[in-house]
């Protein structure tokens, strides 16, 4: 129990300033934008597997002359429509989740939402108002 506390602890200290405002946002531009670009890749590969996998399930039932082997390939294509689903649902929760939080996530490179009144510098990477106050 005190180890989880300490953690949490520990984890609150490290992110506070991030939360706060308090520091620069290019490494967080960078981690944001990598975990995107691979996020995006794994999530357009997946749905690529998926709809070749439903469509070779197709084939194979249409294929199929045995009864048996009908409903199997048949929970096999029911299957593979889940699985386009999810990889589908997954693809509008990542882009709803960079509307949400201001990230640009249909570009390489995320971009960063600054406050009301204040203008992202992006060789500070911070935000700050445009006449020198909190840059």
């Amino acid at each position: 129990m005190k180890k989880a506390v300490f953690n949490v602890s520990a984890l609150s200290a490290v992110l506070l300033p991030a939360i706060a405002f308090a520091q620069n946002f290019n490494y967080i531009n960078s981690f944001v934008g990598q975990g995107l670009v691979y996020l995006r890749l794994a999530v357009t590969v997946l749905t690529i597997l998926m709809t070749v996998f439903f469509l070779y399930n197709v084939l194979r039932y249409i294929a199929a002359k045995d009864p048996k082997d009908q409903g199997e390939y048949k929970q096999a294509m029911i299957n593979g429509l889940i699985g386009l689903f999810v990889s589908v649902a997954v693809w509008g929760i990542i882009h709803l989740a960079g509307s949400i939080t201001g990230i640009d996530t249909t570009s390489g490179s995320p971009t960063v939402t600054c406050p009301p009144g204040l203008v992202y510098n992006s060789t500070a990477g911070t935000c700050g108002t445009t006449t020198g106050f909190l840059q």
